[in-house]
């Protein structure tokens, strides 16, 4: 039984990647974990690109937790910055590759998932592209993470395949460190799908069930890969810049979230292939490994939706709600609203309209200038994205 002791940190985004000896159908080697020459290490991995030397991410060998054979690797991490136990391992141009590992997620503090990046060579400074696959939930049972179907770039020549670990309903009072355990690992070739089926967002957004967890009210295609276009409404610039919204009409159930770093403006009408999720409650499309086009750019954004604070109140009071559930990734706006609560340490602030009746909160997703409204500050209007969060 691995053993650690930690101090007292700050948040926890580690990433872990992966490198003994290879199963059929299997290009990694030690996918197990079962092979230790040195502590700290299992044999064919590297972790943070330092031979194990880093005092805030550690990769012990585990006895009393596996998912087969006698060992499994046990991964803690204690830092907000990024860390990976990596394996690299040759590809061919044009195939499509999958990653898989079973995870042990029972850490309140932390979650993980998969992901594979493509290189030009066997460095760790020729990366060309990356995407993510599935996370843990919190579970004390082995669970099988993947990436899915991912193609590998025309000019790729090595993968490295990760396991992300990170922070997740952190608590700076308590948290110390993010420990789970991960086994039999699987990085193989398989068959490429080529055709895809074409939805509009509103069929993307339909839901008819609540869900159950973080799951608030689930796209009926959940997991699905499919071709889809809009518009780009937004652009993050706050904890994941880069990533985007797009809108295909000015109704409800239109817009939708999509956690992808290709460089886009607002106005592009983007066409691309990708896949459903839910994370959080948030409807997503993530994992945009095949084709992607700009179909124009410089095109007026969508109307927004009038809405009132009420509108969004329920969902403040009371968590996931049907009704509210058709704004998520809209582009809406408020008019004539009051500040009542000023921003918080995240830049989170709260307005009301004139009734003082229902509040709803305003995040800093979308703008990249600070702005301090004092208690009693009027709005005209304020336009933004809906979004949703646990």
């Amino acid at each position: 039984m691995s053993k650690r002791m930690f101090g007292v940190l700050v948040v926890a985004l580690c990433v872990l990647g992966l490198s003994g000896f290879a199963l059929a159908g299997n290009d990694l080697q030690n996918p197990g974990f079962e092979t230790w020459t040195i502590p700290d290490i299992p044999d064919n991995w590297m972790l943070n690109g330092t031979g194990g030397l880093d005092t805030l991410v550690f990769a012990d060998q585990e006895d009393g937790l596996f998912h087969s054979g006698l060992y499994s690797v046990a991964l803690t991490c204690s830092t907000k910055d990024t860390r990976w136990l990596e394996q690299s391992t040759p590809v061919t141009p044009d195939s499509c590759y999958r990653f898989s590992i079973y995870g042990w997620d029972n850490d309140l503090y932390g979650k993980a998932s998969v992901n594979i990046r493509w290189y030009y060579d066997d460095s760790d400074t020729s990366y060309i592209s990356g995407y993510y696959g599935s996370y843990t939930s919190d579970l004390a049972a082995w669970q099988l993470m993947n990436t899915g179907a991912q193609k590998a770039p025309a000019t790729a020549a090595y993968a490295h395949c990760e396991i992300r670990v990170y922070e997740d309903n952190y608590d700076s009072l308590t948290w110390t460190h993010t420990t789970m355990y991960f086994d039999d690992a699987v990085f193989d070739t398989i068959t490429c799908i080529t055709t895809f089926d074409t939805l509009t967002i509103p069929e993307i957004q339909y839901f008819t069930i609540m869900g159950t967890g973080n799951d608030c009210y689930p796209s009926t295609v959940y997991d699905s890969v499919f071709f889809t276009s809009g518009i780009v409404t937004a652009i993050s610039t706050n904890k994941y810049s880069g990533t985007y919204w797009i809108q295909d009409a000015d109704t409800v159930l239109s817009g939708i979230y999509v956690y992808d770093f290709k460089d886009v403006a607002l106005g592009d009408e983007l066409f691309f292939v990708g896949q459903e999720d839910e994370y959080y409650g948030v409807s997503e499309m993530k994992n945009l490994t095949g084709e992607f086009r700009k179909l124009s750019t410089g095109n007026p954004l969508p109307d927004p939706i009038d809405i009132v604070p009420g509108d969004l109140a329920k969902s403040y009071q009371a968590g996931c709600d049907v009704d509210v559930e058709p704004y998520e990734g809209q582009l809406v706006k408020l008019s004539n609203v009051i500040c009542v609560v000023a921003p918080d340490v995240n830049d989170q602030w709260y307005v009301t309209d004139y009734a003082y009746t229902d509040t709803c909160q305003i995040d800093d997703y979308v703008y990249d200038y600070p702005l301090t409204p004092a208690v009693g500050d009027t709005f005209l209007s304020i336009t933004g994205i809906v979004n949703y969060r646990y």
